[in-house]
């Protein structure tokens, strides 16, 4: 399909038409979504063809016959001169026996860069492969492997070490989004890099229980600290008890904004915010997301909304020494929910100025990456990359 100067392909089977189609739009062609085409088939392409191009989306074929038998490299893209945004789930196919790179990228220009690749344990090789040479990046999406998060064996010492000569600082980056395979934890990628001009930090994860990691939850803390400058702070952690709350709350001192994705933490972060004024001391902005699933009765929403409700009273007209909420974004499916919410609000936006801001999103449950990406400020507007999620998340 071709819009303008942006080209998506989709279930490519024979080289003819790949070639045909990309050879007769790559002189002007700025945006380009390659979804279940096989990278034999990219392979095939030779360099210098897309002049133009600024963003590259790749989703793999699903199932077993997406791996790159050739043991080729995409070469295609390496000499793009405006290529500023990929996203990629095949960073590392793991092909020939050994740990090749799917695409070779001009990866001293690229600005953003998302690794959705659920198969293979890409982070720890992504590390020294590539963030030695991207030092323009300012977005970075990571989705770890259970490879990553191997440190959290200590019988190794691996956390004795002091950083090595290989040891990176990544002062590019601003914004960087973390994708546990299951607990949130230390991971080995921190051994490799630093990343102390973050300012946007998104982590997703299925639960927390540090208390299972011991060690590695004290070592994960220690790591957030090191990001000083964290001022947008995303959770989507369905499964985390308040006192896990509080000590990532306690990492982000000056974070202005919280960007929540999980409904059944609202009313615990609430209670917490309110009663300990101490963290997130310089809140004044709160996104909330329903998407996920909705309240689910009247009595839910009222304890809620009392909760809501103290955390507001708690926090607006100076009752606070530093933070004042002055701003609430919610999004949701459900239109009903918008008066609920006004209900809740109304007399805050009357007499202390909050600005209540409702979005109708259309996308469906379990899309969490998509909606980072829809609500996330520093994305700015990378709509295919976002796109491309809700099709595989889907």
């Amino acid at each position: 399909m071709v819009s303008s100067n942006r080209l998506v392909l989709r279930d490519l089977a024979t080289p003819p038409s790949l070639l045909n189609l990309l050879c007769s739009t790559g002189d002007t062609l700025t945006r380009l979504i390659l979804h279940l085409t096989p990278l034999s088939l990219l392979a095939s392409l030779p360099p210098g063809q897309f002049h133009a191009l600024q963003s590259l989306v790749y989703c793999r074929p699903s199932g077993r016959n997406w791996r790159h038998t050739s043991g080729e490299p995409v070469v295609a893209f390496q000499d793009a001169p405006s290529l500023r945004r990929v996203a990629l789930d095949a960073t590392f196919p793991f092909t020939s026996g050994r740990n090749a790179p799917s695409f070779v990228l001009p990866w001293n220009q690229l600005t953003h860069f998302l690794d959705f690749d659920a198969v293979s344990e890409s982070t720890l090789l992504f590390t020294p492969h590539f963030l030695s040479q991207s030092t323009y990046l300012q977005w970075l999406d990571l989705k770890l492997g259970g490879d990553d998060m191997n440190g959290n064996d200590f019988s190794h010492g691996v956390w004795e070490r002091p950083p090595g000569p290989d040891f990176m600082v990544m002062n590019s980056v601003t914004t960087l989004a973390l994708g546990f395979p299951s607990s949130m934890a230390y991971t080995g990628m921190f051994d490799k890099v630093d990343f102390p001009s973050v300012r946007a930090l998104r982590l997703r994860a299925e639960e927390a229980c540090w208390q299972r990691y011991g060690e590695s939850q004290s070592r994960f803390l220690t790591k957030l600290q090191t990001f000083k400058k964290v001022e947008f702070l995303s959770l989507w952690v369905p499964r985390i008890d308040n006192g896990e709350l509080e000590s990532l709350f306690e990492t982000a001192p000056r974070a202005h904004t919280l960007h929540l994705f999980t409904h059944g933490l609202y009313t615990r972060v609430f209670q917490i915010l309110e009663a300990k004024p101490e963290l997130l001391p310089h809140l004044h902005t709160l996104v909330l997301d329903y998407n996920e699933s909705g309240v689910r009765d009247s009595i839910e929403f009222t304890y809620l909304a009392n909760s809501f409700r103290r955390l507001l009273e708690a926090r607006t007209s100076n009752a606070h020494p530093t933070s004042c909420i002055r701003r609430i974004v919610v999004w949701s499916r459900d239109r009903a929910l918008e008066r609920e919410f006004e209900g809740v609000i109304r007399r805050f936006v009357e007499s202390d100025g909050i600005v209540f801001g409702w979005r109708l999103s259309e996308r469906r449950e379990n899309m969490s990456e998509a909606m980072w990406m829809e609500m996330d400020p520093t994305s700015n507007g990378w709509e295919e990359a976002r796109v491309t999620l809700d099709l595989i998340e889907a």
